[in-house]
């Protein structure tokens, strides 16, 4: 039998079952509401300190919108979409308002290099524009950087200074306000700009190095695009201090629109320097063939041809002034092409001077300019490698290409035209050399003059036309909404921080009834026990709150005899088809009631009249005799070792039809004991003479002597203790009932307490009705109606009353 109990204990081990019930669990959560509220509270709780001491962001946005028919971007500037992507041109100008220069620019604009800090008892929070004072620096003298001062303020605004680190203000001078502070290492002024009492408070700002101002702010803006098919850019910042991001946003949208308008003013500088330069040569060509002329006519006598000669002579003068103007037109082509030859002059590179419109050509100059000017400043930063250098580059090479083209075919005309004007003039002077030659001298001479002072002519409207187009220019780029300090918070994100801390706080009493109940191995709901066998259950016990064992004789009105009268009762299903006269109770494990629900059952059994004797088969700790007062130096023990004889070993008990054979001493060998003949003949010989036998046998789990026992009892009663035996032991039950090893299987719940809501309301009190397999059902009523001890009608009044009455007794 050993054998087979060491077989039945491996396949318990190896087939644990532990069944999670959700049913179960949901039922946990509702008994446990106010758990899960306070966890709820609680989790809200956190996120609301939480956010009380974290230091707000704010999101500003602001764009910029750059016309798809800007020239100074690019003749043509945007292409067609391919796949909802963006010219190679657009892109470059959203890395421009990405770039450090337009930071840079910015932050020179602003007067963000003193940051100023309200203090909390836990947090401070940034001030701008807001404080009645401000720090103006000393030009000229060092600083120290990135470290903070505090300032704290006493009577009439007067004031110490030290650093935060010093808040006692230790060896530090009450200044006055406008008081200027110098010291070796800063020097700075704390001026007052309005009125204002700020007696008692405090202070810290910092000042900042422009070099860090610039890395941070940087870092902080986003450039993206706002939607495919669109040209508008969308700045983003988030900061602290919501009027301060605004207004960096929109300073860098307008110093982007600035430095767009200057690259145009630019390139009309260029041309106007070179049209410049080129007056003041003509200025002193005319000077000197001014007073030439004016020497001929006074030594001369002649003052000018007669009327034939002037049609000649006009023709004369307008074909010269052509020919000069297409002179100084290739005179700039060339010089423009010298500078595009050289890669270190392209720079210098201006909008030819042109005696006929040539919008390709102009675009395509502006178009360089602006290039290489973006190019250089990347270039700061970025190296030749780069994919948007690489792109720029090759936009460059390609507009020199065609600047080069254009230029040459330019050219190429010009000359044709400037050959014909020279055949023209030979023709006209032949026509003008009929005439004297006093005449054509002046002519000569008044002819050369007209020319330069045609150029010269030429030149000056080319430069007021510059000079319009100058004054003219503004910039294509369009703020289309302004970043607005009037956001709300983006950081914490309060809803949803709420929400995560009332779903925390939900979710952790969820997980840890979910894990309870995985890592939880005991018996708690009956409904367990259905799940796990389909073994039948014989009554509920509920928990023994009296001293000692017999509940059942010293407690006879008690819910607790209740619960053992309704065994009795259920036991008469059991023997329906043969009566039951030898009953067997054991256990997975000690501590579970085995015996105490032996002890009670035989009382049950002896108080219907029934004679009753209750058979301790424990060899092993023997405890029955005590709860009656006993001896234990006789009992099963001494008759199965042949020292007595059986009848030796019945005691009497002071109650009556109940008699008890104990354990006896603990033998060197319970096991060969309990399978001896012996005590099958005792057993025998036990229901010939009493009623009932009731046997509390050792615990199954425990040893193997109860194997050899089972065989003897007409009915085998496992007890099952909630919150105490563990789920394992089911698959060993159903293993040995499978296989026939036990007849007649049965299971006895005891200290049972409480559970409504889960499949039954486990009271103290039993209602009639069939339930589970055999017996008695369990419901919320109590049976039949009176059979309560007084301390339970006590218990049953309510708890105001009691305390009433128990305040009266004292």
């Amino acid at each position: 039998m050993a054998s087979e109990f060491d077989f039945f204990e491996d396949n318990q081990q190896s087939n644990t079952n532990s069944v999670v019930d959700p049913i179960l669990i949901l039922i946990k959560v509702i008994r446990n509401w106010p758990l899960i509220i306070l966890s709820c509270l609680i989790g809200l709780l956190v996120i609301f300190v939480y956010h009380r001491y974290t230091t707000e962001r704010y999101s500003m946005r602001g764009s910029i919108m750059i016309p798809e028919t800007n020239p100074d971007i690019s003749a043509g500037f945007f292409k067609e979409f391919i796949g909802g992507g963006f010219s190679a041109n657009f892109l470059n100008e959203l890395e421009v308002l990405r770039s450090e220069d337009i930071t840079a620019a910015a932050i020179d604009l602003l007067d963000f290099n003193v940051e100023y800090y309200s203090r909390g008892r836990i947090k401070s929070i940034e001030e701008y524009n807001t404080l009645p004072f401000s720090i103006i620096l000393t030009q000229g003298h060092s600083q120290v950087y990135n470290r903070e001062f505090l300032i704290s303020f006493e009577d009439d605004n007067n004031f110490k200074l030290t650093f935060a680190n010093n808040e006692a203000h230790e060896e530090s001078t009450l200044y006055q306000p406008n008081s200027l502070i110098e010291t070796e290492s800063f020097s700075f002024t704390v001026f007052f700009n309005r009125t204002s009492t700020l007696k008692g408070k405090s202070y810290t700002f910092k000042l900042r190095d422009r070099a860090g101002l610039i890395r941070e702010w940087n870092r902080k803006v986003s450039v993206s695009f706002l939607r495919e098919f669109t040209t508008i850019a969308v700045l983003r910042l988030n900061h602290t201090e919501p009027r301060k991001g605004a207004k960096f946003i929109n300073t860098l949208m307008e110093v982007y629109r600035g430095q767009e308008l200057k690259r145009k003013n630019d390139l009309a500088d260029k041309t106007i320097s070179y049209i410049n330069r080129e007056l003041r040569i003509l200025d002193d060509t005319l000077t000197i063939y001014e007073k030439e002329l004016d020497q001929v006519k006074v030594q001369e006598r002649t003052l000018n041809l007669d009327n034939v000669g002037g049609p000649v002579l006009s023709r004369l003068n307008g074909l010269e002034q052509r020919q000069g103007a297409v002179e100084a037109a290739i005179s700039s082509l060339d010089l423009n092409l010298k500078f595009l030859d050289d890669s270190t002059k392209w720079q210098n590179a201006f909008v030819p001077v042109t005696v006929s419109e040539n919008t390709l050509l102009t675009q395509s100059f502006q178009r360089l300019q602006s290039l290489i000017i973006d190019r250089n400043k990347r270039l700061e930063t970025l190296g030749w490698g780069n994919s948007i250098i690489k792109s720029m580059t090759n936009e460059i090479n390609g507009l020199i290409k065609t600047i080069r083209n254009n230029a040459q075919l330019q050219i190429e005309e010009y000359r044709g035209e400037l050959e014909q004007i020279k055949r023209d003039i030979v023709k006209a002077d032949q026509e003008f050399r009929n005439y004297p030659e006093k005449q054509r001298q002046l002519s000569d001479i008044q002819r050369i003059y007209n020319v330069y002072v045609g150029m010269f002519e030429f030149l000056q409207q080319k430069r007021a036309e510059a000079g319009i187009a100058k004054a003219g220019n503004q910039a294509n780029a369009q703020v289309v909404d302004r970043a607005t300090p009037k956001v709300g918070s983006v950081y914490p994100n309060k809803p949803f921080n709420y929400a995560v801390g009332a779903g925390v706080g939900l979710a952790l009493p969820l997980l840890f009834f979910v894990l309870r109940e995985v890592l939880n191995e005991k018996i708690e709901f009956r409904k367990q026990i259905e799940k796990l066998t389909q073994i039948p259950i014989i009554g509920m016990i509920g928990h023994n709150k009296y001293e000692g064992n017999l509940a059942v004789l010293e407690h006879p009105k008690s819910i607790m005899s209740e619960s053992f009268r309704a065994i009795r009762s259920n036991m008469s299903f059991f023997g329906r088809e043969r009566n039951i006269k030898t009953v067997l109770l054991t256990s997975n494990a000690s501590g579970e009631g085995k015996s105490f629900c032996s002890l009670n059952l035989a009382s049950m059994l002896a108080v219907s009249g029934k004679r009753t004797v209750l058979v301790g088969l424990d060899l092993r700790k023997p405890k029955l005799y005590g709860d009656f007062g006993l001896s234990n130096d006789f009992g099963v023990s001494n008759y199965l070792a042949g020292f007595v004889e059986k009848d030796k070993i019945i005691q009497k008990t002071p109650y009556e039809n109940l008699d008890l054979i104990a354990a006896g001493p603990v033998p060197p060998n319970p096991a060969e004991l309990l399978i001896s003949d012996e005590l099958k003949d005792l057993i025998l010989w036990l229901k010939e003479k009493y009623d009932q036998v009731i046997i509390d046998t050792p615990p199954v789990g425990i040893v193997a002597d109860t194997f050899n026992l089972v065989g003897l009892a007409d009915l085998n009663i496992f007890v099952v203790r909630q919150n105490y035996t563990v789920k394992q032991v089911f698959p060993f039950l159903n293993d040995i009932t499978k296989k026939g090893l036990v007849k007649n299987p049965t299971l006895l719940l005891n200290d049972f307490k409480v559970n409504k809501g889960y499949g039954y309301g486990y009271g103290y009190g039993y209602g009639y009705g069939y339930g589970y397999g055999y017996g008695y059902g369990y419901g919320y009523g109590n049976y039949g109606g009176g059979y309560y001890s007084d301390e339970e009608k006590e218990k049953s009044k309510p708890l105001v009353k009691r305390l009433i009455r128990k305040n009266r007794a004292r």
